[in-house]
């Protein structure tokens, strides 16, 4: 349902109104339109100040606030008008409801997915990281020297046993570990 015909019923009721203000009331963004949104701010505070809620009281208001559109007094009849064939507000809150949850979730999806991309890609770089960090240990236990590793300096001296002429990288590392 539209954001229009809610504001419009409420306009027309004050009981309905009072159902609206206890519905929408915690739901910052319930409306799709924010001009709707704003007036709906206004016809609130009037509530509470036991004021009329009505065209002419809000065409009054609205004129008096900056942030409505001078021909707001016009539209404010055009909204009543939409409103004319609709009695029931409950069943308009309710659809409203739905869609604004619905519109919550997805924006939720939304954020979640991209937070899920770049924890994604954060631990693909990670991951990279290491194998090349694995890759240049790997290397530098076969005796390739010239293999950097981040954050490790590229001239690392070599074990006494890396020098002899043994082919095999596992006999080499046994002999490391056997002379510390």
């Amino acid at each position: 349902m539209s954001d229009t015909t809610i504001i419009g019923i409420m306009m027309q009721d004050r009981n309905a109104l009072a159902e609206g203000i206890a519905f929408i009331e915690n739901k910052v963004d319930f409306f799709d339109d924010s001009l709707m949104q704003q007036l709906f701010q206004v016809m609130q505070q009037l509530y509470i100040d036991n004021k009329p809620v009505d065209i002419m009281t809000l065409a009054i208001a609205c004129k008096k606030d900056q942030r409505f559109p001078k021909d707001m007094a016009l539209r404010l009849t055009e909204i009543d008008m939409k409103a004319a064939g609709h009695a029931h507000l409950t069943t308009h809150l309710v659809d409203h409801c739905e869609d604004w949850v619905k519109r919550k979730l997805r924006q939720a999806l939304l954020d979640a997915n991209e937070h899920l991309k770049q924890n994604a890609m954060s631990s693909l770089e990670i991951m990279q990281l290491h194998t090349s960090n694995l890759e240049a240990l790997d290397a530098m236990l076969t005796g390739n020297q010239n293999t950097v590793i981040q954050g490790m300096p590229a001239n690392l001296p070599v074990p006494k046993s890396r020098q002899s002429t043994k082919t095999n990288p596992a006999t080499n590392l046994a002999e490391d570990l056997s002379l510390n």
